[in-house]
């Protein structure tokens, strides 16, 4: 037990140490598509050939030796993705890239194989969920152009940092962040659809979109209160109207 105090006052004492470990949101940033990495292979991959087919990309900064966050989000991951009929790899690209230097492509692709069984979609076997590793250099540029901070925790060896799904457009710029470990379908289906400006989705979640925003204090898309003001004004102008002229010429036709 005294053990176990004094491990946790030393964290506490830490703790200063430990500032900058979350996300910045940086609507917005471009994310430096020159980076060099490494995919599963151990082939040596710039991050701008994910940004080759038009789709949006989704980013998430994890390691492989994570104790317990990175499991969380990302088994909440999989379980929001089983949720929608869209596949990473066919509507959209998927990223994990591991914040560790020291992360080799095997150590990281024990993570993958666990994450891609869970998940089971040939498209996402296929390229379209990506594990990356690489230098801290690389690293540390991606994960400041997109505002994820993390930190070394010396006392452990683990990495301090938050959890987040980082929504990127088809060439690159910060579009939403969805935080947490529990991603809800349908929010993280229109955040794609924002995402890629409306080339994927349906008319109708254009037309959803047009009328709700995105809550980030709820996580979820909340109605836009002017907009559906203004439809509903201009609903009830036009049924105005209508009424208007059936009278009138309902009048004209008693008077003859």
């Amino acid at each position: 037990m005294a053990g176990g105090l004094a491990m946790g006052a030393q964290i506490v004492e830490d703790l200063p140490q430990l500032q900058g470990a979350g996300v910045t949101q940086n609507l917005g940033a471009q994310v430096p598509l020159d980076l060099q990495f490494r995919n599963s292979a151990g082939e040596s991959v710039s991050l701008g050939q994910f940004f080759q087919t038009g789709r949006p990309v989704a980013l998430t900064l994890n390691y492989a030796n994570c104790p317990q966050l990175c499991n969380l989000q990302l088994d909440g991951l999989v379980a929001g993705l089983d949720g929608m009929e869209w596949s990473a790899g066919r509507e959209f690209q998927l990223i994990t890239v591991s914040i560790d230097p020291t992360d080799t492509p095997q150590r990281f692709n024990v993570l993958r194989d666990k994450l891609l069984s869970e998940y089971s979609r040939t498209s996402a076997f296929d390229g379209g969920w990506e594990f990356l590793t690489g230098s801290e250099a690389s690293i540390q540029s991606l994960a400041e152009s997109v505002g994820f901070g993390y930190k070394r925790v010396e006392l452990t060896g683990d990495y301090a940092h938050a959890a987040a799904l980082i929504l990127l457009t088809p060439t690159g710029q910060v579009s939403r962040y969805l935080d947490g470990v529990l991603y809800d379908s349908n929010t993280l289906r229109l955040s794609l659809v924002e995402s890629a400006g409306g080339a994927i989705g349906s008319y109708l979640d254009a037309a959803f979109l047009t009328c709700f925003y995105y809550d980030s204090s709820a996580g979820t898309y909340a109605p836009a209160v002017m907009t559906l003001t203004r439809i509903a004004a201009a609903v009830l102008v036009f049924f105005g109207v209508g009424f208007f002229f059936r009278t009138q010429r309902r009048n004209r036709f008693n008077l003859a």
